[in-house]
C-alpha cells in the first residue's frame, strides 16, 4: 500500500450537491458493468441527488459509453478517462461512496479482495461491495458500507440508501475513517 492511501486526504466535496459514487477501474466487458449502470438508471428515476462516475481506461470499444447514452442519464452517469495512479487518493476521497462490485465470473474474482477495495478501506471510504467473502473482510454491512447481490435492484437500493439517508452516509463515513 502506497503512503498516500494511508494518509486519508481531506474531503474536498462541496456541500449541498448530489451524493457522488465512484467506480474506478477498467471499463471492460469482463467486468460486466451492466448491473451497475442499470442500478444507477433506476436510482436516477427516483432522485436527482445522485451522480455516478466511472473512471478508467475504456477497453470495451465504447460499449459502456453507448449503454449510458441509451439510458438517457448522460451527466448523471458519466464515463471519465483514466487518472494517474498518484492522483487516485485525492480523487477517490472527493466522492461520497466507492464501488467494489465484482461479477460472478471469472470465478477466481470471488476469492480474493480487489486492490481497490483495500485502497478504499485505507482511505476511509464508505463502500458498496458485492457480498462475496473477500469483500466481507473489508466491508461490514451497514457499518462502513453496504454488501449487495450483483443485481440492478440491489445496487439501486444501495445507491438510494446513501442518497436518501444522509445520517447513514455520515455514520458510514465516520466508521470507515475510524
Amino acid at each position: 500500500m502506497d503512503d498516500p492511501f494511508l494518509e486519508q486526504p481531506a474531503q474536498s466535496r462541496p456541500a449541498g450537491g448530489p451524493v457522488t459514487f465512484l467506480y474506478l477501474g477498467s471499463i471492460a466487458r469482463v467486468r460486466k458493468l451492466e448491473q451497475i449502470i442499470a442500478g444507477a438508471h433506476q436510482a436516477t428515476a427516483t432522485t436527482d441527488a445522485f451522480r455516478l462516475d466511472f473512471i478508467g481506461p475504456d477497453v470495451a470499444g465504447g460499449y459502456y459509453h453507448q449503454l449510458v447514452k441509451e439510458t438517457g442519464a448522460n451527466g448523471t452517469i458519466r464515463m471519465l478517462p483514466p487518472v494517474p495512479y498518484d492522483d487516485v487518493p485525492a480523487i477517490v476521497t472527493s466522492y461520497d461512496v466507492a464501488l467494489t462490485i465484482v461479477p460472478e465470473s471469472p470465478p477466481d474474482w470471488q476469492y480474493q479482495p480487489t486492490i481497490k477495495g483495500v485502497e478504499y478501506r485505507a482511505l476511509g471510504m464508505p463502500v458498496i461491495a458485492t457480498d462475496l467473502a473477500p469483500n466481507r473482510e473489508l466491508v461490514v454491512n451497514e457499518v462502513n458500507g453496504l454488501l449487495v447481490r450483483n443485481t440492478a435492484d440491489d445496487i439501486a437500493a444501495a445507491f438510494l440508501r446513501f442518497v436518501c439517508d444522509p445520517a447513514f452516509l455520515a455514520q458510514c463515513r465516520a466508521n470507515a475513517q475510524a
